[in-house]
């Protein structure tokens, strides 16, 4: 397989890579970058940003929940969900963040069981993202998906996602406690990391 040189390519990889393993789920449409808006757009007036990968199905209507259809898909995935939190805590050993565990994305002890789509998936690559951008892209993930994932393509990115997850990580920790968001379902990988555990999903 030729070199994945960008962001964008990471992006139709992961696309395809998920399209294949989750073909058995009617509802479980794969989008990517900017094409395909279905499953977050709320209206003009509220800012809903996409995902840069994003498996379906999507919560698009304000009653529309999806909790047992992800609970079958993330029993179907356990091996690819398992091989995601090893990395992450191989990743963040040094760093005093909590250790997640398959339960957090299963069942009634699911972090985000009501999620908008199952797996969202946020790319960063530096130079050009701000701390900022890079904090907002880690929320967007953990707050859409049922499985958040955070690909550093770089090792600038890489490390920053890290902070961020710290920096929460801070936030609930303080007492009294901060206003913050449970983000115990993002999942910090590397490019190389991410690559290698699509191209182990057996569908």
């Amino acid at each position: 397989m030729k070199e994945i040189q960008n962001a964008n390519e990471l992006q139709n990889f992961g696309r395809e890579k998920f399209e294949k393993y989750f073909r058995k789920f009617k509802a479980g449409e794969v989008f990517c970058g900017g094409k395909g808006k279905k499953g977050f757009r709320l209206g003009r007036e509220i800012y809903s940003p996409e995902p840069d990968i994003r498996v379906g199905p999507f919560a698009e209507r304000e009653n529309e929940r999806y909790e047992e259809e992800y609970d079958k898909m993330t029993e179907y995935s356990k091996d690819f969900i398992e091989n995601c939190i090893k990395n992450h805590i191989e990743n963040s050993k040094d760093s005093n963040l909590p250790q997640p565990r398959f339960e957090l994305f299963h069942g009634y002890e699911a972090v985000n069981r009501n999620a908008r789509c199952f797996i969202a998936v946020e790319i960063e690559t530096f130079p050009w993202p701000s701390r900022k951008h890079v904090l907002g892209s880690a929320i967007n993930a953990v707050a859409l998906g049922r499985i958040g994932l955070l690909i550093g393509f770089d090792n600038d990115s890489f490390e920053m996602f890290l902070r961020v997850l710290k920096y929460l990580h801070f936030l609930e920790s303080v007492r009294p406690q901060k206003p913050s968001i449970n983000f115990r379902n993002g999942l910090i990988l590397s490019k190389e990391q991410f690559i290698e555990i699509l191209n182990n999903l057996k569908p």
